[in-house]
């Protein structure tokens, strides 16, 4: 079928890398639905964007039962397919800090969407309409391809400090056959290495839910990429696959280990996961920092990076490293 044919792995002629594309199919019939070539391409859309919706892998075909906040919904998919063709798309990079040290460890690269007429808009607002349409796929060879620019003009200064730029990674990418040999491949165009990167998966429940994502994520480590978990949840589960797996760094919110207080049970649970952490030197960085005092008491806990506007806002590439250069200088003097 045509599905199955585009959807067949190619290896990039002179490369080792391997691509694969999803293919999603909509459907609409003249007369019976559509009159004018206008109408069938829109209808045609409208079975497009519900196929995404629905996951139903092959092709949808119109129907009028699709209603006007579908229409609405396509035409937004749509802005967001533009938005990727007119270059609309930009990183933003947050801090990671480490306090005991005083210097800027990595940077978050956070993706926003320069709206001509609405202004920058957070990945609340598209990143929905990028991971039904397939797009987020793009997302992670364009970010990793941005890094690897905004790095490479910095080359010297970020690797004699070691510094690292982090993305998340949703299922559809993790679970794309090239990606490996994709991101190994821009890095090396780039002359960045791949320690430089980390990537982060926002539930670790991932690992059991797609043994191929686990596979992919030792592979990943295998080349030097670091691994880190968003939103590690403090529970015992967690703690005993954080054993297992070479991970470098967990995110979890502030609140959540300031709530351990108060609680026996997840005192003993944080304390094990900082023992842990410590053991295989996984790195606990605490996200949603709002003010010194938590940053002190966190610190006391065994938590060594931080994030959060108390540090600093997302920023984009020219004011992240201007930020970077300035917490340098301050160090030395």
């Amino acid at each position: 079928t045509l599905g199955e044919t585009i959807e067949r792995t190619v290896v990039v002629p002179g490369t080792d890398i391997e691509t694969s594309y999803s293919t999603y199919i909509g459907v609409s019939f003249y007369p019976n639905q559509a009159i004018t070539s206008t109408d069938l391409i829109n209808k045609a859309d409208i079975a497009l964007y519900m196929n995404h919706k629905m996951q139903n892998k092959r092709y949808a075909v119109y129907s009028t039962q699709y209603n006007q906040v579908d229409k609405e919904n396509v035409a937004y998919y749509n802005e967001v397919r533009n938005a990727i063709k007119n270059k609309e798309f930009m990183l933003y990079y947050q801090p990671i800090y480490d306090f005991a040290k005083s210097k800027v460890v990595g940077f978050e690269a956070l993706i926003r969407w320069e709206h001509p007429t609405l202004g920058v808009l957070p990945p609340k607002n598209f990143l929905t309409i990028l991971d039904n349409s397939g797009d987020i796929v793009w997302v992670g060879s364009w970010s990793i391809k941005t890094i690897a620019q905004l790095y490479s003009e910095h080359a010297e200064e970020f690797k004699k400090n070691d510094i690292f730029f982090s993305i998340n990674l949703s299922v559809k990418q993790l679970l794309n056959k090239g990606i490996i040999n994709e991101f190994t491949e821009i890095l090396r165009r780039y002359d960045v290495p791949t320690s430089a990167i980390c990537l982060e998966i926002e539930e670790y429940a991932l690992y059991e839910k797609f043994a191929t994502i686990g596979e992919k994520l030792l592979e990943f480590s295998k080349k030097g990429f670091r691994i880190a978990v968003d939103q590690f949840g403090l529970d015992s589960n967690n703690i005993i696959k954080l054993e297992k797996q070479n991970i470098f760094m967990i995110k979890v919110l502030s609140d959540d280990i300031l709530e351990t207080k108060d609680s026996f049970i997840q005192q003993k649970m944080r304390e094990m996961l900082v023992e842990t952490c410590k053991n295989r030197n996984t790195k606990i960085c605490s996200l949603r920092v709002e003010n010194l005092e938590t940053i002190e008491y966190l610190m006391e806990e065994g938590v060594e990076f931080f994030q959060g506007y108390y540090i600093a806002k997302p920023m984009d590439g020219e004011a992240a490293v201007t930020y970077y250069t300035e917490k340098m200088n301050e160090k030395a003097s």
